[in-house]
């Protein structure tokens, strides 16, 4: 084997999902697809995986395990774009996104990439060895796009899920379905794994994408998403998983062998390994056999502060399998630092906490969308890259999509991201996760509070974690203050019977300061609450056996007018900085 031609352990795992091909017949330039590669260039990015198409089909034709992405719904360039004397559609000149649905102008994009003679998956390949990073090839194990039945402009299906619906998890959905809209028209158009012509297509497609390319790794991305089986198939399922990844180990070592160069197996996944296991997925054995090199502990939603990052760790001590932790954007949270969606604070806390269970570092799952990232953004925060004369685009509940282009906040925040060390000394915001998705630890909020006089008490403790040694930091100057930041909702008349303690500690909320956001919610923010290293409890209930001082009960099940515990926070102050 040849020694390794990018950074290892890589720092910083990027993963793009390749609709910057919306980019292109703007200029009609290939490099404006791939630019963003050069701006992340020297912040710790040292893998770039990148989707081999689009949700579940691929970025070129020919291929015996898939299509180009869309090319079936026959959608033509022709017949919307305004031609030239070659008969070909005129550079510079694109409808906006009210004139033409965004899958569309996505599709012919790639379609022109295509017909104009460049191999897409091949350009990001080029640009990113250029930038000394290694590429890994990215595969939505079970893209749930394809649900989208009232929005199929968004999610199209592929010719072969249309072909052999045989071979799809179908009817009934699962009892928890992503997106929702499965559980609407009771079938779910995601691939059945206990299918052996599913897991061949997607062993071919790794073959392929091996030979025809020799990447540095392959990323299977589980949390993109399950279900893998049918509704209550997963344990069954669970040596079927196994020895595909088995199957998709031995495979990447041949092509390692032919290649001389190493070919590293990277997999994505929910951030429950007891929760995985009914999905088929037995994720600590695939670390402790060495099945992956890499094991990213994620979720199909936001970042989750409640994750088996220190399981993981302790499964990879024999195999050495790599571990780190991440996901796409945040969930909102209190202002912080000047920012209301997309903290990074919160992206530091759960970085932090992973890099003291000893994680090797994180992966950031389609940070190229700038909804992915902090805003608002900064005055004077301007972009890293010289500004292009892009037209509108679509501007929909993404963002718009051609701005990938990163601010000079956004790099800095990937550079803290790589250097764990450097995270002791930055402003987090532990979060409890609110949400969840298949896969996940069970969310702790958002909850009504419960009445001491009917049994509440420490079994409605809520969790965070937080691996710094808190004193220590006061002491020696480096941290400068804590926070309790909670959001109730309903509260205000029943403040007096409201109990906040933490760790069994008494905290007067009546003294709280209050905190808005630019949408009208509200924290209550308590200064320098008796926080620790490792476990801090929070227990948040009201006092008393009867209900809420001016509740109404409202038939079938709205209780108008009792208290609820939206959100919790714990954030840790280092930066000198006026508050919010």
């Amino acid at each position: 084997m040849d020694t390794m031609r990018y950074n290892w352990p890589p720092r910083i795992l990027f993963n793009t999902d390749g609709c910057l091909a919306f980019k292109y017949l703007f200029r009609r330039n290939p490099g404006d697809v791939t630019e963003m590669i050069d701006q992340l260039a020297g912040t710790g990015v040292d893998v770039l995986t990148v989707l081999v198409g689009i949700n579940d089909d691929l970025s070129w034709r020919g291929s015996p395990h898939g299509e180009l992405w869309g090319e079936c719904w026959g959608a033509d360039i022709r017949e919307v774009l305004p031609a030239g004397d070659d008969g070909r559609p005129v550079p510079g000149v694109m409808p906006s996104g009210d004139e033409i649905r965004p899958s569309d102008l996505l599709q012919m994009n790639l379609q022109a990439m295509v017909d104009d003679g460049h191999d897409v998956f091949g350009l990001y390949l080029e640009r990113a060895r250029a930038a000394g990073m290694g590429v890994y090839a990215a595969f939505r194990m079970n893209d749930a796009h394809s649900n989208m039945e009232h929005r199929m402009a968004d999610g199209r299906r592929s010719a072969l899920k249309i072909r052999r619906p045989d071979l799809l998890i179908g009817s009934p959905p699962p009892s928890t379905p992503v997106y929702n809209y499965s559980e609407q028209f009771s079938f779910t158009w995601q691939w059945d794994y206990a299918q052996e012509e599913v897991r061949a297509r997607f062993l071919g497609l790794f073959d392929e994408v091996l030979t025809r390319y020799g990447v540095d790794g392959l990323e299977l991305d589980f949390c993109r998403a399950a279900p893998f089986f049918k509704p209550h198939q997963g344990h069954r399922q669970i040596e079927t998983m196994t020895g595909f990844m088995r199957r998709t180990r031995e495979l990447a070592d041949e092509h390692a062998g032919r290649l001389g160069q190493t070919v590293k197996v990277a997999c994505r996944v929910p951030s429950s390994f007891d929760a995985v296991l009914g999905q088929g997925l037995d994720v600590e054995r695939w670390i402790d056999e060495g099945l992956v090199d890499i094991a990213t502990i994620s979720s199909t939603g936001g970042w989750r502060s409640q994750n088996d990052v220190p399981r993981a760790v302790a499964a990879a001590g024999a195999s050495g399998t790599l571990i780190y932790v991440g996901s796409g954007g945040t969930y909102r949270a209190s202002p912080l630092n000047g920012y209301e969606v997309g903290q990074p604070a919160v992206r530091r806390a759960i970085a932090h906490n992973a890099y003291a269970a000893g994680a090797a570092g994180v992966h950031l799952f389609n940070h190229d969308y700038a909804n992915h990232r902090a805003m608002p953004v900064a005055v004077g925060d301007e972009s890293a890259m010289p500004a292009r004369d892009y037209p509108p685009v679509y501007q929909g509940r993404m963002g718009p999509f051609a701005t990938d282009r990163f601010t000079r906040g956004d790099l800095q925040v990937i550079r803290q991201l790589a250097d764990g060390q450097a995270l002791r000394s930055l402003d987090r915001c532990y979060q409890v996760s609110p949400r969840g998705a298949i896969g996940d630890y069970e969310p702790q909020l958002p909850r009504k509070l419960s009445l001491t006089g009917r049994g509440a008490g420490d079994g409605h403790l809520l969790h965070l974690t937080i691996e710094d040694d808190i004193e220590a930091g006061i002491a020696d100057g480096r941290i400068c203050k804590t926070e309790l930041r909670l959001r109730l909702t309903e509260y205000e008349s029943n403040l007096p019977r409201i109990r906040c303690e933490v760790n069994d500690q008494r905290i007067d909320l009546y003294s709280a300061a209050k905190l808005r956001n630019s949408e009208g919610n509200e924290w209550l923010v308590v200064d320098n609450p008796p926080l620790r290293q490792g476990d801090n409890a929070v227990l948040v209930v009201l006092e008393g056996a009867e209900g809420p001082n001016e509740w109404v009960l409202k038939m079938p099940a709205v209780n108008d007018g009792w208290p609820s515990l939206e959100q919790c926070e714990l954030v840790v102050r280092c930066e000198r900085m006026e508050d919010e």
